[in-house]
């Protein structure tokens, strides 16, 4: 009995000294400790351990999680619904459509994409202001890329791994196996802008580490300082070429920005839109891409036409929006297959 006062009383003795230590411990302290604690999906989602979330916007996207351990992740508005049906159509052979997640800016828009693809998830934030094309580098789109760096800041914290990728590319193979296999080597596997020091932001795959997460939440802080100063230009107003989530993304990247680590994917692998404008010779030359990004071309009706040119667009002409050019999509996987 004696013994086991003694125990008891041991125990009170080093709760007691517990409660003392953290009530003086300095409020800066306890704030870094705080901010530290790693936030689970769970916690996130306001859930209980194993149960999914009651929110149902927030269960839909878990749900892709939960099943596929990956959820690739992209954000469209109105004007890019073409360049969706055109990827969906591309992909449709590789099987990844179950693990997408597009967030639309508009309900119209998510509803069509279901409609005609009834394996993806799909995510509306029914905002207005966003529709029609919005060219880079112009505020229409920064605030775009402001909504959207808000959302995968939601997912990152809420511990789930996300491909970020955009659908006017085109894919040529599944790129999943690859990065798997990479993932665990840094907190992000990226591509890199052709000939310039700059990390795409176009195509990453992001691991909700805590230096992820970390860095996510100051790119956020920047973007939203940035919003704040273009709030009253109007949509179509220019923007320095300097000021965007990719500039950013890199500048924090650059400072090894909460001890963050990176890995960078070949770029001959994951080629931009330079690669349009290689000589016939030397595409014929390079590896094959896995895929290709049609960028470094402003304008919807540019980047349709010269997909179109190099086989790279899947939607059937004069037809409904969901039909696929089976043929294309064949040519394609048999062309670079």
């Amino acid at each position: 009995m004696n013994r086991l006062r003694q125990v008891l009383l041991c125990l009170v003795v080093v709760l007691i000294s517990m409660s003392i230590y953290f009530a003086l411990l300095p409020s800066q302290y306890k704030h870094q400790w705080k901010s530290s604690t790693y936030v689970s999906a769970n916690q996130f989602f306001n859930s209980s351990a194993g149960a999914p979330p009651s929110n149902s916007t927030d269960r839909l996207v878990w749900d892709v999680y939960k099943k596929h351990k990956l959820v690739l992740f992209t954000m469209i508005n109105d004007a890019f619904v073409p360049f969706a049906m055109s990827w969906l159509c591309n992909t449709k052979p590789l099987d990844v459509h179950k693990q997408v997640v597009f967030l639309t800016t508009d309900n119209e828009s998510s509803q069509t994409l279901k409609h005609h693809w009834p394996d993806i998830t799909t995510v509306s934030l029914n905002t207005s202001g966003f529709s029609g094309a919005q060219e880079y580098s112009h505020v229409g789109y920064v605030q775009l890329m402001v909504e959207r760096t808000h959302f995968i800041k939601k997912l990152l914290e809420a511990d789930i791994h996300l491909l970020l990728f955009e659908v006017d590319s085109t894919w040529l193979a599944n790129p999943l196996p690859k990065l798997m296999a990479l993932q665990n080597q840094g907190d992000i596997i990226a591509t890199k802008v052709t000939g310039q020091d700059v990390t795409a932001g176009g195509f990453l795959l992001l691991n909700p580490t805590p230096a992820t997460v970390k860095l996510w939440q100051r790119l956020t802080d920047m973007m939203d300082d940035l919003s704040r100063k273009l709030k009253s230009k109007k949509i179509s107003a220019d923007v320095s070429e300097s000021l965007n989530d990719q500039q950013f993304f890199t500048q924090l990247l650059r400072q090894k920005y909460a001890g963050i680590q990176i890995v960078y994917l070949p770029q001959e692998l994951y080629p931009d839109g330079k690669w349009y404008s290689l000589p016939v010779d030397k595409r014929q030359q390079s590896p094959r891409p896995i895929i290709i990004n049609n960028n470094w071309i402003v304008g919807n009706t540019k980047k349709i036409e010269r997909a179109k040119q190099f086989g790279h667009w899947f939607v059937k002409a004069g037809t409904s929006a969901g039909a696929c050019n089976e043929t294309a999509v064949k040519s394609l996987f048999l062309v670079f297959g």
